[in-house]
């Protein structure tokens, strides 16, 4: 099951904008487009956004907020991270 940016947006209480900055400097990328365009979320995609925003959230507790950057939450992701053979606990799709 594919869900446009809006729909993730939505499940994940992040703005449109926050996805669109994540594929732009590829933290977390969509699996594909629509043929009108749309970015098109996989269940990977989720996964991988909620271990964005676990570790984006978690940051705020210990660091200051300009020391919270995309990057070092991609290197915590790459470290720390679900690998393909586990799942969240709380999956966004569940809140379909």
């Amino acid at each position: 099951m594919a869900l446009k940016v809006s729909e993730v947006a939505r499940l994940a209480r992040v703005s449109i904008r926050t996805l669109h900055h994540y594929d732009e400097i590829e933290l977390v990328r969509p699996s594909g487009r629509s043929a009108a365009g749309y970015r098109l979320y996989a269940q990977k995609d989720l996964e991988r956004l909620q271990q964005v925003l676990f570790f984006r959230n978690s940051s705020s507790r210990w660091m200051k907020s300009s020391e919270s950057s995309a990057a070092q939450i991609s290197t915590w992701v790459r470290r720390f991270g679900c690998n393909d053979s586990c799942s969240p606990s709380e999956p966004f799709a569940s809140r379909l």
